[in-house]
C-alpha cells in the first residue's frame, strides 16, 4: 500500500467555491477562416460589378460569425459553479447537460479586465495566452458582491491587469 498524503486533484487545493454566470467567446477563433474568406471576397470585389454583390454577402456573413460570440459575452448566461483553486479557476455548469466544464490555469491567462456593476457585483474578463487571446475571452460574473471581491483580489494577485 502507498503511504503518505492523499493524491491531489490536478487543479490543486480548493480555496473557495461560489455560484456564478459564465460565458465564453472561444468560438471566435474558429471564425478566423470566415474572416479571411471575407477579406478575399473584398479583394475580389474590384474585379467587376457582379463580384461586388457577392463580396458584400461574404463580408456580412463573416461579420456575423465574428461578432456573435463577442456579443454573447456581454451578458453571461450559463449558470455555473466557480471553484477557485491554487492553480486556476474551475468552471462547472450547474446542469451537466448545459455545457462542459473548463479549467483555466493561472499560467494560461495572459491578462484580465473587470466591469463593476455597482452593488450587484461585477464581471471579470479573462484573456487566455495565444495569438487570438483578445478574441477568446472568458467571462465570470459572481452572483454575490463578496464573491466578486474574492475573485477580483485573487485574479489580480495572479494575473496582470489589462
Amino acid at each position: 500500500m502507498r503511504k503518505g498524503p492523499p493524491a491531489r486533484a490536478p487543479e490543486g487545493r480548493a480555496i473557495a467555491s461560489f455560484e456564478c454566470k459564465t460565458a465564453s467567446a472561444a468560438s471566435v477563433s474558429s471564425a478566423v477562416f470566415v474572416a479571411f474568406l471575407a477579406l478575399a471576397a473584398a479583394l475580389a470585389s474590384n474585379l467587376g460589378s457582379e463580384a461586388g454583390a457577392v463580396a458584400m454577402i461574404f463580408i456580412a456573413v463573416a461579420l456575423v460569425e465574428v461578432l456573435t460570440p463577442l456579443l454573447a459575452t456581454l451578458v453571461p448566461a450559463t449558470r455555473s459553479v466557480c471553484t477557485l483553486t491554487e492553480t486556476g479557476i474551475l468552471l462547472r455548469p450547474a446542469r451537466a447537460e448545459a455545457s462542459r466544464g473548463r479549467f483555466l490555469a493561472w499560467s494560461g491567462i495572459s491578462r484580465f479586465s473587470s466591469k463593476d456593476l455597482g452593488m450587484k457585483a461585477g464581471r471579470i474578463y479573462l484573456y487566455p495566452r495565444g495569438a487570438l487571446g483578445l478574441l477568446r475571452r472568458e467571462v465570470v460574473q459572481p452572483v454575490a458582491l463578496s464573491d466578486y471581491s474574492l475573485l477580483f483580489n485573487l485574479v489580480s494577485s495572479r494575473v496582470g491587469l489589462y
